[in-house]
C-alpha cells in the first residue's frame, strides 16, 4: 500500500486522483460550530455502497477511540456542503471529519492526540484496501492555493494547517518512510497570534501525554533582510497554581551569519504557553516539540 497526497481545486483533484488510479480517497476536515458540540462524521457520494462500508467503518473507530459521539456516515447529494468532494472521483471516496476544531476537547485532539486518529485511519484501511492499492489524501482547505484557511482551532491556530498536519503524518505512516512519528514537522506548533517582533504560541505542552512526551524546543532566526537582532522569551504555565511563572530569559543575541538559536525548555512545567518577542529586528520562529519514547522498563 502506498499513499499520495493532492493539491488543486475539487475538478482537478479528481483527475488527478483518477489518473492515478487511486484505491480510496479520504479528505480530512475538521467540523465547526460556535456551541461546545463534538461528535465524528464522513461525508460519501449518496448510493455508494463502496463508500459507505469503508466511511462506517472509520467513523465507527474514530468515535470510540476519541470517546464522543459517532454521527455515522451522511450521504451526500448535489447542492449540499461537501458534495464536490465526493462527487467525481472514480475511487471510495470519504470526507473525514473526526471531531469539531472549535470545540475544547475536539482541539486537544488535534494537537496533543491525533495518534488516536492515525490509529482509527490505519486500522480501517487495513481492513478495506488492498496492498496494492493508492491512498489519496487531501488535507481540506489546504489543498486549494488562495490562501482558504478553514475554520479558527480552539486554542490558536486553523483547520486548514492542522488538517495538512495530520495529511502529511498520514501518509508518512502508510508509506513507511524514514521519518518517525516523533520527529514529522507536524508537530510544529501553530501561532496564535504574530506581529513583526512578537510571536505567541497556546497549548504547548512537555513532559506528559500519551506517547511520553519529552522535550520542547524552541527555533528563532531575525528576517532574512535584517542581522543582529537580539530576542527573549517567557514560558508561562497553564497550571499557575503549581507552577509558577518564569520571569522573561535574559536578551539573547542572534549568531553573525543568522543561524537559528536553539533553545531547550525545563521538562517539569506541565502545559504552558509561550512567548517571544524580538527586541530590535523582525523576527520569524518555529517551536518543535521532540518526544523521547518511554523506557518501558521503567514502567
Amino acid at each position: 500500500m502506498k499513499s499520495k497526497t493532492y493539491y488543486g481545486n475539487f475538478r482537478s483533484l479528481a483527475e488527478q486522483i483518477n489518473a492515478d488510479q487511486a484505491g480510496l480517497r479520504v479528505d480530512c476536515h475538521f467540523n465547526s460550530n460556535s456551541l461546545e458540540t463534538n461528535y465524528s462524521q464522513v461525508g460519501i457520494r449518496k448510493g455508494d455502497i463502496e463508500s459507505a462500508e469503508i466511511g462506517r467503518a472509520l467513523v465507527n473507530k474514530t468515535a470510540h477511540k476519541l470517546g464522543i459521539q459517532n454521527n455515522q456516515i451522511k450521504e451526500l447529494s448535489p447542492g449540499q456542503r461537501g458534495y464536490p468532494i465526493v462527487r467525481d472521483t472514480n475511487c471510495p471516496t470519504l470526507l473525514w471529519e473526526p471531531c469539531f476544531c472549535s470545540n475544547s476537547a475536539g482541539a486537544e485532539v488535534i494537537k496533543l492526540k491525533r495518534r488516536l486518529l492515525h490509529e482509527a485511519f490505519m486500522e480501517t484501511i487495513h481492513d478495506h484496501i488492498g496492498s496494492n492499492k493508492l491512498v489519496a489524501l487531501v488535507a481540506g482547505h489546504a489543498h486549494k492555493m488562495t490562501g482558504d484557511s478553514g475554520a479558527v482551532v480552539y486554542g490558536g491556530g486553523t483547520e486548514a494547517k492542522y488538517a495538512e498536519i495530520l495529511a502529511q503524518e498520514l501518509s508518512s505512516l502508510i508509506n513507511n518512510t524514514s521519518q518517525r512519528e516523533d520527529d514529522m514537522p507536524a508537530f510544529q506548533a501553530v501561532p496564535s497570534k504574530k506581529t513583526d517582533t512578537e510571536v505567541w504560541y497556546d497549548g504547548l505542552f512537555t513532559g506528559i501525554g500519551d506517547w511520553g512526551r519529552g522535550r520542547v524546543f524552541i527555533i528563532v532566526r531575525v528576517d532574512p533582510d535584517n542581522t543582529g537582532a537580539t530576542f527573549k522569551y517567557i514560558v508561562i504555565p497553564k497550571d499557575r497554581n503549581k507552577f509558577p511563572t518564569l520571569k522573561w530569559s535574559d536578551p539573547i543575541a542572534m549568531k553573525p551569519d543568522n543561524r537559528p538559536v536553539e533553545i531547550e525548555f525545563p521538562q517539569d512545567i506541565g502545559n504552558f504557553s509561550l512567548h517571544v518577542k524580538s527586541e530590535n529586528n523582525p523576527i520569524l520562529t518555529a517551536v518543535n516539540q521532540m518526544y523521547k519514547a518511554r523506557d518501558a522498563t521503567k514502567e
